[in-house]
């Protein structure tokens, strides 16, 4: 099931036991995926504790299905502005 709210996404997982790349874990990575469905500019739309950290062009974590899952979510709601939107789009 994937959910239209990325909250709804974001919570079903153990964000801790997550591996980031450049962390001790993906902990921070809902917040900072809530920030960019926030985001109302193109600066505050950056995927700033994304790239780098959970996704880059060639690899990804083992996070990157969690946050594909938000991102699909966030896409699906109605909520997003157009450069989040853009963004959410950019990460997939």
């Amino acid at each position: 099931v994937c959910y239209t709210d990325p909250d709804m996404e974001l919570s079903l997982y153990d964000w801790s036991a997550l591996p980031c790349r450049s962390c001790r874990s993906a902990e921070h990575v809902p917040d900072d995926l809530l920030r960019l469905a926030r985001a109302r500019t193109w600066a505050e739309a950056e995927p700033r504790g994304i790239e780098g950290h959970v996704l880059q062009e060639s690899w990804g974590t083992r996070a990157v299905v969690p946050v594909a899952r938000a991102l699909l979510a966030g896409l699906a709601g109605h909520s997003l502005s157009v450069q989040a939107r853009h963004r959410f789009l950019d990460l997939l």
